[in-house]
């Protein structure tokens, strides 16, 4: 027995009596047998040369000496057992030494590193990983630690009962910070690994689930998104990103949610992914069509009601009802799903105005837009639209709405940052470039409308575009 095994079995009373401390006992000896307590929640210091490690362990492999391996190589050694093509852990003859000899001469310390790295490295369907479980969990209850506890309570090191159990206590408490119930199970430290990730994964079918039932609260899918993000802003667990995704977006495709529940996942998302509207994200590459179908529809629609209600609010008082006339015609081609991608650009005081919103409601996609840099009123505002084959700029108050055909060299670009005005005024042929006359009878909606019609089949009738 170790000099640490002997400090366990002393603090839990067990030790021999006759090298039992007399009561006044020395203050650096009871400092060690206090900071042994705390071990399990520490991680263990990664050796500085594994390269070095394996070529001994394959070695002595080849060699049949294992058995003439020094304790330090052996305490070592589960630092190997993941790495390479063909890890340590798929070897029989190897693991088959191993674990006899782990089980004819246990000691916690090197116990504790196995079980961090078996925590970190987690992956129930590669060889040899069964067994390594079934014999850590039988290890770990030979002493009186918080890893027996964790095995006889929770099953921690049963490769299903284990991360299922995890993600029903951490589901069954979305009030609680998910950090604690992780230290709790002895995952502070490998919250980014393997048996963490599956826990996550076995979450996203609950959140799914809930998401559909409409069962969801806000407060629990905030807090779940805390889990699922990492303090730099990224994601914990990047190979689960597609799922994540469907997990949040396919309840909706037939449906929309709560506002609130719709504004938290859009802006989740779009934060940790990327504007899916852009090809220069490539986690969005990852996800499905179906799934991205839906939040491109909420971006689109985000977009066409934020551009309404930003000219509403500078409207011109002269004509208080003019957008009430846009806002019937456009949301009338997007009901039908003939919009397939906006894009809001605004000038100096509708941009402030946004930027100002944003942060007055927490909606960071209020201050996603293009900027005009130069050659407009400064109240100015213009919705970018993809319409079948049609780049359409439909500009505020006097302006024209203005129609391109998408592979005109001169047609604006969705998405930019910024814009000179001229990049958006370039159409001035007459059957492209249409004045907002007469919104009343319907004047300038059925030249568009008609034009529309001419260039792409897409037809609607006058009522459908004119406000009751």
């Amino acid at each position: 027995m170790g000099l640490k095994d002997y400090l366990a079995e002393l603090r839990y009373g067990r030790a021999l009596p006759f090298l039992a401390f007399p009561p006044e006992r020395p203050l650096h000896l009871e400092k060690a047998v206090l900071d042994l307590g705390n071990l399990e929640g520490k991680p263990p210091k990664e050796p500085p040369d594994l390269d070095k490690i394996e070529h001994i362990l394959r070695e002595a492999t080849d060699r049949g000496t294992l058995g003439a391996l020094t304790h330090k190589t052996w305490r070592e050694a589960p630092w190997c057992l993941w790495r390479g093509d063909k890890p340590w852990l798929a070897e029989t003859p190897f693991m088959d030494d191993y674990l006899n000899r782990l089980k004819a001469d246990p000691r916690r310390t090197e116990l504790h590193t196995l079980i961090h790295i078996y925590l970190q490295e987690f992956a129930s369907d590669k060889p040899g990983f069964r067994l390594l479980a079934g014999t850590i969990a039988g290890l770990v209850v030979r002493w009186e630690w918080k890893w027996r506890t964790r095995q006889e309570n929770d099953r921690l090191f049963d490769p299903e009962a284990g991360p299922k159990r995890l993600c029903a206590a951490i589901m069954a408490r979305p009030d609680r910070d998910f950090r604690v119930i992780f230290a709790e199970a002895g995952l502070p430290h490998v919250m980014a690994g393997g048996f963490a990730a599956t826990t996550f994964a076995l979450a996203l079918e609950k959140i799914h689930h809930e998401l559909t039932s409409g069962s969801m609260l806000l407060v629990h899918l905030q807090q779940f998104f805390l889990w699922a993000e990492t303090d730099n802003e990224g994601l914990r667990y990047p190979r689960h990103n597609d799922v994540l995704a469907k997990a949040l977006l396919l309840p909706f495709r037939g449906r929309d949610p709560d506002e609130a529940i719709k504004q938290a996942i859009r802006n989740f998302l779009v934060e940790r992914f990327g504007d899916p509207r852009t090809s220069s994200h490539s986690k969005w590459n990852q996800v499905e069509d179906n799934a991205k179908e839906v939040i491109l529809r909420w971006l689109l629609r985000f977009s066409l009601e934020q551009f309404i209600a930003i000219v509403k609010e500078f409207a011109d008082q002269k004509e208080p009802d003019q957008w009430k006339y846009r806002e019937t015609f456009w949301m009338a081609y997007f009901n039908k799903g003939y919009i397939r991608e906006a894009w809001v650009v605004l000038a100096r005081d509708p941009a402030h105005f946004a930027e100002r919103k944003s942060k007055e409601n927490n909606d960071k996609e209020m201050s996603r837009f293009g900027c005009i840099v130069k050659g407009v009123s400064p109240q100015h505002a213009v919705l970018l639209m993809k319409v079948d084959n049609l780049i359409i700029a439909d500009w505020s108050f006097n302006g024209k709405c203005r129609i391109w055909r998408v592979n005109d060299s001169s047609a604006p670009r969705l998405y930019q940052e910024k814009y000179d005005a001229e990049q958006l005024k370039n159409q001035e042929l007459n059957n492209m470039a249409f004045i907002h006359t007469t919104s009343r009878g319907g004047r300038w909606q059925s030249a568009v409308a008609n034009r529309i019609r001419e260039l792409t089949g897409i037809s609607l009738r006058d009522d459908a575009y004119m406000p009751d």
